[in-house]
């Protein structure tokens, strides 16, 4: 990782490492805020951030920074510099073009603060700023060396960046929830571009990607404990009652102080199902799962007997399959992650909706060669709740460079995330006992009928 252009000139460098702006570049600039008391809080107060700052972490004469000690306090400026540029560095390559932040005509520079004096982590105009918590085993947490965590709040920019922000009388609900599932989606894909996770993925997985595993322990704090799962089973019906009023305040008839992250689990669970669908189906196409099987449409409880299957007969020399599985989940993520960019691109934030949100990914699904599969995407997204619509949209093309027309709303915080994960699993076990009680032939049976419509989810 450089952090500096080489055509910059010494002077330009020696002038950054001076202010403790290093590293830095074009996008986004590191400063360590060693008396940081607190977030920021737009409009009252907001970078650059003017007090003591520590030592900047400094390249080697080859540009990079992996000479300094995982121990010395400025790894944590490089982690955070490295973490954050990577991520803008993958969805730019999935945009095909550069991101223009939404706050450049203020900030043109990204203002990273590793570690300040707080327990959360957010993202806001022309900054991100992380702090630290104890996890469940006692051990603190910094979120600088989160990978998820920093993409997370680096998405929430992206976001704004690329889809803008709603007039005041059409910011909804849906929105708020959109921000929170498409920045833990750019993490969730940004983590699968590092070749190490793949490789960790698949020994400890064997391919069965709902298993606890790097991808979908979004913000993962220790080996039992993470902010959300990008693998849940909330549906929108479970979510009645969660209300975003006229002055942008979450009311929840069941007083469990649901919000937005709440709400946004039914749509990153919905886009999650389809990287594994797609995972499945490449698996079954490549005859490493049951020969004749048809994967798409498959339920959970199916793949994973397909899998257990492939474990009982070639767990033992899973390696002589490892690369047929790491194309398959490497194709999964780029259809996922394409798909995810061509949704912001087309995106209208006075007129967004989850189901919006669903045409548009099925029209990109069509545009990247999904065809085969856009029935089964429909039926995930009615698994959740979520209709799209008959017909795709009259979508708009994003021209690089618009600015979003007013401050967009404040990321919630990084307590709020984890209270979410918690409802979310939580659930998920209740509605596990109620399919078990007496839902098991009633699912059958709706399953079917679903799938005798699934003509139906072809777009025009």
């Amino acid at each position: 990782m450089k952090a500096i252009s080489s055509r910059r000139p010494f002077g330009y460098l020696l002038r950054l490492a001076r202010s403790g702006r290093v590293p830095a570049d074009d996008h986004m600039h590191v400063v360590d805020a060693l008396d940081k008391e607190g977030p920021y809080d737009p409009p009252f107060w907001m970078p650059p951030y003017r007090g003591r700052v520590g030592p900047p972490a400094l390249p080697g004469t080859d540009g990079h920074f992996d000479h300094i000690p995982v121990d010395d306090r400025t790894f944590l400026s490089a982690h955070t510099y490295a973490a954050a540029r990577r991520v803008l560095d993958v969805w730019e390559a999935l945009f095909g073009r550069p991101i223009t932040w939404w706050h450049t005509a203020t900030y043109p520079s990204l203002e990273l603060l590793p570690l300040i004096h707080w327990d959360n982590a957010q993202s806001g105009s022309g900054f991100v700023e992380l702090g630290a918590r104890q996890n469940n085993v006692g051990e603190l947490h910094r979120f600088c060396l989160n990978f998820e965590v920093i993409a997370h709040e680096v998405g929430h920019a992206i976001a704004f960046s690329e889809v803008g922000v709603p007039d005041p009388d059409h910011l909804n609900g849906e929105y708020l929830a959109f921000q929170e599932s498409f920045s833990d989606l750019i993490a969730l894909i940004s983590v699968g571009f590092f070749e190490s996770v793949l490789t960790k993925l698949l020994e400890r997985t064997h391919g069965n990607l709902y298993v606890l595993n790097l991808l979908n322990r979004i913000g993962e704090m220790s080996e039992t404990q993470q902010i959300r799962l990008a693998d849940n089973e909330t549906r929108l019906r479970d979510l009645e009652g969660l209300r975003l009023d006229s002055g942008g305040v979450w009311t929840d008839e069941t007083g469990a102080g649901r919000n937005a992250h709440d709400l946004a689990q039914p749509l990153t669970g919905a886009i999650f199902d389809i990287l594994v669908e797609i995972f499945q189906d490449r698996l079954a196409q490549r005859g490493l799962i049951p020969a004749g099987a048809d994967a798409r449409g498959w339920t959970r409880e199916e793949a994973q007997t397909a899998l257990e299957w492939f474990e009982r007969r070639w767990g033992a020399v899973f390696f002589r399959f490892e690369p047929e599985f790491r194309a398959a989940i490497v194709e999964a993520r780029n259809v996922v992650g394409g798909a995810i960019a061509w949704v912001m691109n087309r995106l209208d934030p006075n007129d967004l909706t989850f189901a919006r949100i669903a045409t548009l990914f099925l029209e990109a699904s069509l545009a990247l060669g999904q065809g085969g599969q856009i029935a089964a995407f429909r039926e995930i997204f009615l698994e959740r709740d979520i209709v799209p619509e008959l017909r795709a949209p009259q979508s708009r093309i994003r021209v690089p460079g618009r600015m979003a027309r007013v401050a967009p709303p404040r990321s919630p915080c990084f307590a709020d995330r984890i209270a979410a994960g918690q409802r979310a699993r939580q659930l998920a076990k209740m509605r596990q006992a109620e399919l078990r009680a007496g839902e098991r032939r009633a699912f059958r049976v709706d399953r079917l009928l679903r799938r005798a419509h699934r003509g139906a989810g072809k777009l025009r």
